[in-house]
């Protein structure tokens, strides 16, 4: 009789630490890689914003961060400026065209003595800021609006509040879809 009890208590120990086991197929939220936000110490490119968001050890780009938190209306926010670049680009490009004009043609008054010197090296030094300007004007317009798709990203565009509740989201996400996955029935081989 003592033999079969505890059979019957090792059975029971055994079914309820297999149904248990069956139960939580999920692993801790924490064993998981996440997206975490921590300061960034050897940054590849030259960084304004020190935080950076990472998902192990790999800057994730402000654009990328909104992209896996399916937060359209801010992944639209952050691709307008790339969209709407062009018209600076080719004003830049204008402006360091007219620049440039200016200061051949003050230069070339200049050396001819057919002017006042004062009115040409004006026109000279002034068409060098304007071309300048220009110059400027095209490399802040092509580099500014891709700064949120680089990793690590050198100024934000969204705020840490912001980037904290995305991470949390994006967190929150993959742990379920890992959970539920993990809880699908594996189909049988064929």
């Amino acid at each position: 009789m003592r033999l079969s009890a505890a059979i019957v208590f090792a059975v029971a120990v055994l079914t309820s630490a297999a149904a248990r086991g069956q139960t939580s197929v999920c692993p801790e939220a924490r064993r998981l890689p996440q997206l975490q936000i921590d300061d960034i110490t050897d940054p590849a490119i030259p960084v304004v914003d020190q935080w950076q968001i990472f998902w192990r050890g790999v800057p994730i780009s402000d654009a990328q961060l909104a992209m896996l938190a399916d937060d359209d209306v801010l992944t639209d926010k952050l691709r307008a400026p790339v969209v709407a670049r062009g018209a600076w680009v080719y004003a830049g490009l204008v402006t360091s065209a007219v620049g440039a004009a200016a200061a051949s043609t003050g230069w070339v008054l200049y050396g001819q003595n057919n002017l006042p010197h004062s009115a040409t090296l004006s026109l000279g030094i002034g068409g060098l800021l304007v071309g300048l300007a220009g110059v400027l004007t095209m490399t802040e317009a092509i580099q500014t609006p891709l700064e949120p798709h680089l990793a690590p990203t050198p100024r934000h565009r969204i705020s840490r509040e912001l980037a904290r509740s995305l991470v949390a989201a994006v967190n929150h996400r993959l742990y379920t879809e890992i959970c539920a996955a993990a809880q699908e029935p594996t189909p049988p081989a064929h």
